[in-house]
Parts: structure tokens; sequence; C-alpha cells
């Protein structure tokens, strides 16, 4: 059989290359199809891109602005030009804050037994915070926060503050502190606020701890009802129970930020915000505080095109209306010629019938200098109301002839002026002066209570060297106001606590015998009658005894914890001596030395507003449970001691 042989046909040279050429030429032809199949798709989806985009940009809405434009405000002809009829005036409230704090030293008036579960637990944890337990607290190694929450000397209270509109950092304020509905803490009489962190909303029983921001703490004395803090009230006085609940810290907020007032632009744009911004900072740049405030050193600050913030100077002393107002009315055209021409039609249109005086006087100040000659003349016109107007607004620019500030003097001196104790403010709010110092003593004789006060004040704030001061156990302040009018005793319940005894020598009528405090206070004439014997029998083993002369300063002054070298002292609060000198003028038993006839008149400030604007401080109401037995009658020193300046 014949096998059949496979053999393999060799190709030829000319062959192989006619089949490469086939190949190559087919993989063009496919990659050229695809190249126009991928041009293809790419126009296609830049045109879908393209008319996308086109649709998108048609269908898109403008962003929405971030202001509305209110338009220009409408103003009278001659205040056309001034940042009121720009911008509005914004963050005049003031910023509230809270938080729940300790009171200690009380007289076993403390019950914090009731406290909502989420109140108590942070109580502990600020406690811990603060070292109770541990030697950190000397004297607190083993007393930890459960033990210090169920001494009887010891509250926990609700503290609410509000941080002046236009308040700078480390401006102080009044606070308010109350007792939690829940609790059965019968008084805050004697008691002292440990310090506390103030938060937004940092009072709420569900959240105590409030927002993380800190904007101020709080610490200091508590000040209550002067008229009920002396005497245990009994159950029947619902009032005095309610009243001793609660009480203020004086001066005892410090702020911890800068709440600026806010110009709303009512048109927006950056141009205009920055254009107020120049304006401000040019008319105040004498008064301009040297620290950096949100990147700007000056008054203002354009934030956007919006809102500028404007920063109240040191020297308006906390005034934010009166330098509000001169930046409303201040005309955004500072040109020498321009305000001297607008001063000018300001006067003439302050004779006239009805005019706008208050809105005149804050554009005059705006303008400043170059409306002096226009303003000097109308000092002496028959019109009050144009005399005060213009005098007030030249004393504030700077009249070097003294004639504004001599006219504000007759004004506060005059009786029956309507503006009186509006010049002697104006006259406070001035820089100090030799010139001004004089005529504020002048009034420390001037029949008017009121405006031997407003002077007084005035005078002590600027430590004037008339008025002997002493700062009693740092508790308060005693001025001694020496002069020739009736005899009279002021107390403030705002700011910084301070007694003056003004009008010559005050004493204790002789002979005297006095009791105050459940009989526990005794005030007698000894039997020679040039000395007092103060007496006080306390919750401690050991009696207090004390000689003193009938001189109220000296008597003040020893209750407040004042006395010899290894003398027994007293240790009363603020608002204990201030109920017991109520009390004893009330009794008539304090007159001038001089004239024993003369009767000493006692003036107490009157109560702060700002405590009763707290909105969300809630209503106390009447809670009691049975006593138990008296609690350590040993001091709880454990709150910070404030420096009255």
């Amino acid at each position: 059989m014949q096998v059949r042989r496979w053999t393999i046909k060799p190709v030829r040279v000319c062959e192989r290359i006619t089949i490469f050429d086939q190949i190559t030429a087919s993989m063009r032809k496919f990659i050229s199809s695809i190249s126009i199949c991928l041009q293809a798709l790419i126009a296609a989806l830049v045109a879908l891109i393209i008319l996308s985009g086109c649709t998108d940009q048609s269908e898109r809405k403008p962003p929405k602005p971030r202001y509305a434009d209110l338009g220009l405000r409408e103003v009278p002809a001659n205040f056309r030009g001034t940042v009121m009829e720009r911008c509005n005036l914004e963050n005049t409230e003031p910023f509230a804050v809270s938080g729940y704090g300790l009171v200690v030293n009380l007289r076993d008036t403390g019950d914090n037994s009731n406290l909502p579960v989420p109140v108590r637990e942070y109580m502990v944890k600020e406690l811990s915070r603060h070292g109770f337990g541990t030697h950190r607290v000397p004297g607190f190694e083993r007393r930890y926060p459960d033990d210090v929450l169920n001494d009887r000397r010891v509250a926990v209270v609700r503290v609410d503050g509000q941080v002046p509109a236009g308040a700078r950092l480390d401006d102080t304020f009044d606070m308010l502190v109350s007792v939690p509905p829940e609790s059965y803490t019968s008084s805050l009489a004697g008691g002292r606020l440990f310090q506390t962190d103030l938060r937004y909303m940092g009072a709420d029983p569900l959240r105590p701890s409030g927002s993380v921001n800190s904007y101020g703490r709080a610490a200091g004395p508590v000040f209550v009802n002067p008229s009920y803090g002396l005497e245990t009230p009994s159950a029947t006085q619902t009032s005095a129970r309610s009243s001793l609940r609660s009480g203020m810290v004086m001066d005892g907020g410090l702020s911890n930020f800068d709440n600026p007032l806010v110009l709303r632009v009512r048109q927006p744009q950056y141009s205009t915000a920055r254009m107020v911004e120049m304006r401000i900072n040019e008319r105040f740049q004498n008064v301009a505080d040297k620290q950096k405030k949100n990147g700007a050193t000056g008054n203002a600050a354009a934030q956007d095109e919006g809102s500028v913030y404007v920063f109240l100077p040191k020297v308006y002393q906390g005034d934010w209306r009166h330098f509000s107002a001169v930046v409303m009315h201040l005309y955004l055209n500072g040109e020498p010629g321009f305000s001297a021409f607008q001063a000018k039609k300001l006067a003439d249109e302050a004779v006239k019938p009805n005019a706008p005086l208050e809105d005149i006087s804050y554009a005059w100040e705006g303008i400043g200098g170059n409306a002096l000659p226009a303003l000097l003349p109308l000092l002496s016109n028959p019109s009050r109301d144009v005399a005060y107007a213009a005098a007030r607004a030249a004393a504030f620019i700077g009249d070097s002839s003294g004639s504004a500030v001599q006219a504000l003097m007759d004004i506060a001196a005059s009786q029956g002026n309507a503006y009186q104790i509006n010049a002697v403010r104006d006259l406070g709010a001035l820089p100090p002066s030799p010139m001004v110092a004089q005529m504020l003593r002048r009034l420390l004789e001037n029949d008017s209570t009121l405006v031997r006060v407003e002077a007084y004040r005035i005078l002590a704030r600027q430590r004037d060297p008339m008025i002997y001061s002493k700062v009693i156990n740092e508790k308060f302040v005693l001025d001694i106001v020496p002069g020739a009018g009736r005899p009279l005793i002021y107390a403030t319940r705002q700011g910084i606590p301070r007694i003056a005894l003004m009008g010559g020598k005050i004493a204790l009528r002789a002979p005297v015998f006095f009791t105050a405090m459940d009989n526990r206070l005794s005030i007698s004439s000894t039997e020679t009658g040039n000395a007092v014997m103060l007496f006080y029998r306390g919750t401690t083993a050991k009696p207090i005894k004390q000689l003193s002369m009938p001189d109220m300063g000296e008597v003040i002054a020893r209750l407040g914890g004042e006395g010899a070298p290894g003398e027994d002292r007293f240790d009363f609060t603020y608002a204990d001596i201030v109920g017991l000198v109520q009390q004893l003028t009330d009794d008539k038993r304090i007159t001038s030395g001089t004239d024993a006839s003369r009767v000493t008149q006692f003036v107490l400030q009157e109560a702060p507003s700002a405590g009763d604007a707290i909105s969300s401080a809630p209503r106390v109401e009447e809670r009691s449970r049975p006593q138990e037995g008296p609690g350590d009658n040993q001091p709880l020193n454990v709150a910070p001691q404030i420096k009255v300046q």
C-alpha cells in the first residue's frame, strides 16, 4: 500500500507581501471606520453638552440675594445723605445668657433635695471640675460634690443676665439669681454666688449645659430685698418669702466677647458698606480703641455688602444709645465746606416751631467742630428747648470757650427746668475736667435730691478727690461726701455696691436701743452716751461685741468687717447693712451730728430694669417642706472674693 505524504507548499516572497498588504489594508479600513464612529460620538456628546448647558442656563434661577433691597429711607430734607437714610440700626437688644450656679454661705436656708435630675447631675460634674473632693480646693479634700449639695448652707440657683447692646470685652453687668421652682430653698439672704459660666440657653432644666461657647461668667454676693432680708418671714408673709428666693449680683457678670451694634445697609452694596465704615472711622478716629476688632482697628468694620459692625468706644461709658444716635445722624459727606453749610441750615431749622431738636442736636454733634459757629449763638436763645439742644451738642463737640458747659451748668442748677436732670447727666458724660468737677460739686448741695444723687454718682465714678472712699472688706464702697446740704444716705442696687453719707456728719441719735435679725443683733448706747455697743449672737457659740463711736461711717464699716487687730469682727453682707440703715432711718434714729433735729433721709436706688426685662427667668413659685435639723454651722467659704473697684 502506498502511503501519501503531506507536504507544505512553499510560498514565494511576492505572495507573502501580497497577503501582508491585504491584512494591513483591512486593518486600516477597520481603524478608519472606528475613528469615524468615535468622531461622530464625540461630536454628538459635545453637541449634547452644549445643548444641555444652554437649556440649564436658560432654566437656572439667579441666586437669591442675602439681603433684601429696602431702598433709601424717607427722611426730612435736612437729613438726606446721613447714615440713617442708608442703614437700619440692629442688634440693639441685649444678649441673654444664663446658667446654673451655686450660692454658698446661706443661713441654713438651702435645700437641693428636689432638683431636676439633669440639673443635679450637671452641678455634680461642675463641682468635680472645680476640684471639690481633691487637694485643689484646700479644706474640701473630702467634701465631695454630693456632700456639698446636701449642705443646708448651699443652694443651686438659676443665673440670668443680659449682655448689654454694644458691650465690650470685660464689661460688667448685673445678674439675676433665682431659686428654681422645684427647689425647696427658702432664702438667698447672706449668700454668695460661686463662679458660674454663662451660655446661651444655659439654664434649660432639660439641657443644663446650654451651648458649647461660654459668653461670660458671674460671681459675687447676692443682694436680696433689704426690706425682707433682716428678719425670718412668718408663714403669712407670702410676698416676703417669695422675694427672698431671688436677688441680684450687682456688677457680677463679666462679658468675654464684643457685642457690636449692626448697621444693615438698606440697598446692599459693598461700596456703600465701605463708605459707611470709612465715614464712621473718620468721625470717631480720636476715640477709637487700639485693640483690633474683627480685622479692623477703627470703630466700624464692613462685613459684607449688607452689614457694618459698629463697636462702642470706651469713652462713651456703655451709653450705646448716645453713640448710635450720633452715628445714625452722621452725614456721609464730611467735607468742611459742606459741614459748615449744613450746620447753618440746621440752626435755621432749629428756631422754627415744632422743629425736631433732638435729631438736629445729634446731627450737629456728628458734624463736629465745623458746627460750632452756627451753634454758639443759640446758647442764649429764649427757648429752653433750643438752648438745651445747642448746649449739649456744643459741649460734646468740645467747645473750648466753655460757654456750652456753663450753659449746661445753668440748666442743671435751674429748679423747674425740664432738662435739669438731662443736663446733669450730660455733664457727667463729658471728659473729666476741673471745670466740670467744680460745677458738679456745687450740685451736691442742690435742693433736689435727684440732682444731688446724680452729681454724686458722677463724681464717685470719676473718683473725685472731694469724696473720701474706702472699700469695706472687699464687699462695698463707703463714700463720705462733705457738704452743707441736708443729711442724706444713698445706697446703690446697680453696678458697684456703694453707700454714700452726704451732707456733713451723720450719726446715731442718742440714746439708742435698736434690735434686728430676730433680736440677734442689737445697737445700744453706752452709759456715757458717747459710744454705742454693737452686739450680735449668730449661729456660732461665741457672740461678737464691739464698741463704736455713734458716727454712721464707723458703724457701717464695723458691721461690714472692719475692726482693730485681734478684735472679733462682724461679717454682714452689703444687703444686710443696707437693710439695717434703711430700718434705722425709718425709725428716725439717724440724724445730723451738728443738728439733732435734722432727720437723715435714706434713698435706695431704683430697682434695675435689667432684671425685670429678663423674660426667660422663671416665675418664682412658693414651695416649702418640713424643716430638718440645722446644718453644719461652720462658714462655707468657697466662693472667690471679688475686689470692688
